[in-house]
Order: C-alpha cells, then structure tokens, then sequence
C-alpha cells in the first residue's frame, strides 16, 4: 500500500533527525546519574535544562523544514515519481511536531532512568504508547492513509508522556505521604 510507504519514509526522516541527538543523551544519562546519587533535584534540574533545549532545538528544526519544503519537494519531484506529494507533506507536519515533544521528552527519559524509583513510570508509560497505537489503528478501519498513522504515532508518543508524568506524580504522593506515616 502507498500510504504506508508514504508514512514510513516520512517517519524515517523524522527518526534520522531524532536519531542524530542520540550522541547528546548519551553523554548527559550518566551525568544525570552522578548528579541523583548527590542530589535528586539537581538531576532533575540538569536534565530541564536540556530538555528545554531539545525542546527549542526541534522546534528550529521543524520551522527549518516547512521553510525549505519547497525546495525539498522540487527535488522529490524531480528525482522520484510516484509519490503523492500532499500526502508526505501532511504526513511529515504531523510526525514533525515528535521533534521538539522527542527531543524534550528524552532528557525527561534520563532523568526518569537516572532512579530507580522512576523506572516502573518509565514501562508502564512505554506500554501505554504501545496500547494507544495499537487501539489507533485497530479503530481506524481498513483504508489507513499515511496522515492517520502519523496522527496515531503522535497519540501514541502523547500518552506515554502524560502516562508517565501521572505516574511520577504517584510515585511521588505515595512516597512524601509514607515518610509522614
């Protein structure tokens, strides 16, 4: 089917970019370790810090992108024949809004890691995601376009993150009300 190689060409791209940052939460994962085993809230800090650049980082690379589309789709045009141009172009927006949401939310996820504590949010927020696209594409029905996926593959990454914080902010009741038990 078109759609689904039009969603996963455009879901490629956008996983490349996300992909590319992986070097960054590499290297900040262990200092946000180091900083919990001294103090929680200065990991946390640290980790807010990126996040709000990744935040600001995915945002520029998302402006940059429907800026130059144009440009981008003259060369597909050019080179590629086949491929419904509308479809990648709201296919991509949609996925491309996971750039600045990723980019923030994966020093949230080294933060989370850096405790164990954290570390039952963090699955049970993974499986949320998977269940919201699973529960998707099975309301969807049988004609998925590339658009509908991404706006599933959104939903999907949404809900792990609301899951998540929900989760955190538990953990976190239940441990400031046992402390005062």
């Amino acid at each position: 089917r078109s759609e689904l190689g039009v969603y996963f060409m455009a879901d490629r791209i956008v996983r490349l970019i996300l992909s590319s940052a992986t070097p960054i939460f590499s290297i900040t994962f262990p200092r946000a370790v180091e900083l919990h085993n001294k103090k929680a809230s200065s990991a946390f800090n640290y980790s807010a810090r990126w996040a709000i650049g990744g935040a600001l980082t995915g945002f520029m690379i998302l402006i940059s992108g429907i800026i130059i589309w144009p440009f981008i789709e003259a060369l597909i045009m050019k080179f590629l024949t086949g491929i419904n141009l509308e479809d990648l172009r709201s296919t991509l927006l949609v996925l491309g809004v996971l750039l600045p949401l990723l980019l923030c939310w994966r020093f949230f996820i080294n933060w989370m890691l850096s405790t164990k504590e954290l570390d039952m949010a963090y699955r049970i927020s993974v499986f949320s995601g998977a269940l919201v696209g699973l529960i998707g594409v099975h309301n969807m029905g049988g004609a998925p376009t590339s658009e509908n996926l991404a706006w599933i593959a959104l939903r999907a990454e949404i809900s792990v993150i609301i899951v998540a914080t929900t989760a955190i902010l538990i953990i976190k009741i239940i441990k400031i009300n046992s402390k005062q038990n």
